[in-house]
């Protein structure tokens, strides 16, 4: 092993999660609201189509295209679900329940067969859009307080923003999507992308180009952003025959749910979206540097990562299965050296647990206004809505 490999990182623990924290619900609950109240990266800046996904507990409408924007995907009139499946993006979507029509660029009803519909009706029953903001490749989401969210931390020094910057991934084209299901926690998929020691049982293909014992730490500034690469990379994947891609692979997790690898040629993305407990949803893309690839690369390196992501969740899987079956006060014994990138992961996780809990204590132990004595008891709605971070 070379010295280089695992240069030591901050870190503030030795052991992992208990097993129960991957399977319980009250756990699971207090994630959902974590990814409410974060800036979360919800899909790529290039993307051409229209998502449906699952985001902090909410229904999610993800539009790509010439005007990106975020919707709540459910239909204004009886909450139906206005898009199943991802499909090209477009202008406008119509509800399939009674074919009401909606704008996608602003999220207003344009048509209400069988109902006469003004302009302040319309108005009324626009879609609830989500703030949206734009970093290197990525559109980030906010789902929480609109009143209340916090400012993106991400800023053109942060050490994610001037790598992108310096792979010019912006100027990618997202040429390949996929949705991958997984029985699996979520933290688990974050975790085994981190852990790269099982590369060469796992990945042996993966292994050909990007051998384990050429991983290095990467500089994060000690934020939510986790990074290591391989240097140099090696002929044996369709990720050399690139194009000038360069001799790194990069690999970045930006917390708490998207990893991805790049080069100057190409980046591969997820997004991990927590369902339940035991159930996660991946979409994933790939975006290639416009020249870098010809149409049958582009189909070898989609298969490749594929492959690679299918025997990583796998494995999720199986691990997933041992911790059910194991005590729930049992920890994950990581060794600190080795395994240093999940642990780093792990004390954002419990730093955030930590902010959420404090912030949760403080919501409940505030007082409403007084109601007006000469009026009958009301609830404050507004009050409430904006108390529990709706």
């Amino acid at each position: 092993m070379k010295k280089r490999l695992l240069q030591p990182i901050q870190s503030g623990s030795q052991t992992g999660l208990q097993w129960s924290e991957y399977f319980s619900k009250s756990k699971f609950k207090a994630e959902t609201n974590m990814f409410r109240n974060l800036w979360i990266p919800a899909f790529p800046s290039s993307l051409q189509e229209t998502w449906p996904l699952s985001i902090g507990g909410k229904n999610i409408l993800a539009c790509g295209g010439e005007h990106p924007r975020m919707f709540e995907n459910a239909c204004t009139h009886r909450g139906s679900k206005l898009v199943e499946k991802k499909c090209k993006a477009s202008k406008f979507t119509v509800c399939p329940y009674h074919f009401w029509k909606f704008d996608m660029r602003s999220g207003s009803v344009v048509r209400t067969p069988r109902i006469e519909s003004d302009c302040e009706f319309k108005e009324n029953h626009k879609l609830r859009q989500f703030p949206l903001k734009k970093l290197c490749h990525l559109h980030l989401g906010y789902f929480g307080n609109e009143a209340a969210h916090p400012d993106m931390w991400w800023s053109e020094d942060h050490a994610f923003t001037q790598k992108m910057n310096r792979l010019n991934t912006g100027s990618f084209e997202v040429v390949r999507t996929g949705e991958f299901n997984v029985t699996g926690n979520w933290k688990l998929i974050v975790e085994n992308f981190l852990d790269f020691l099982h590369v060469p049982s796992i990945h042996p293909t993966l292994n050909n180009s990007s051998a384990y014992e050429n991983h290095i730490h990467d500089c994060t500034d000690g934020l939510d952003h986790i990074a290591f690469r391989t240097e140099p990379t090696t002929p044996g994947t369709p990720i050399y025959e690139l194009k000038d891609g360069g001799n790194a692979l990069y690999f970045d997790v930006l917390f708490p749910n998207y990893f991805q690898f790049s080069d100057k040629a190409h980046v591969f993305g997820v997004f991990v979206n927590p369902i339940s407990p035991g159930e996660t949803v991946e979409s994933a893309f790939l975006s290639v540097r416009p020249g870098a690839a010809t149409p049958k690369q582009i189909e070898q390196l989609w298969d490749f990562y594929s492959d690679v992501n299918k025997e990583d969740i796998a494995m999720v899987e199986r691990v997933h299965r041992g911790l059910q079956g194991g005590k729930g006060d049992r920890h994950m014994q990581l060794v600190d050296y080795v395994d240093q990138h999940l642990i780093r992961f792990r004390d954002l996780l419990r730093q955030k647990e930590t902010e959420f809990e404090t912030a949760t204590a403080a919501m409940h132990n505030s007082t409403p206004p007084p109601m007006p004595s000469d009026q009958p008891t009301t609830i404050d709605i507004n009050y409430v809505n904006q108390q529990a971070g709706i």
